[in-house]
């Protein structure tokens, strides 16, 4: 449910204006036992989503898209940390 906030949350911080966002978020849990506790758990997911931009000029989704790819990899995309 986070992840999918987030695609909202990046599209418009953006200002990527878009209607008809539709998708889902798939989570997969791994726990290691036995000879390979050492691994530790380990935390996958996928995200697929669709929208539809409101203009031709899509600018503003790149940068959403490329905002939630760092925020799902724990990243904070160097404009940020410039306006700070």
């Amino acid at each position: 449910e986070a992840v999918w906030n987030w695609a909202h949350d990046c599209l418009d911080e953006a200002g990527a204006g878009y209607h008809d966002m539709t998708g889902t978020v798939t989570r997969e849990l791994s726990e290691a036992f036995g000879g390979l506790e050492l691994r530790g758990s380990t935390l996958h997911v996928e995200l697929r989503a669709s929208w539809t931009p409101v203009t031709p000029d899509l600018g503003a989704h790149l940068v959403a898209w490329s905002d939630l790819l760092c925020r799902t990899a724990g990243i904070i995309p160097q404009r940020y940390l410039e306006e700070a």
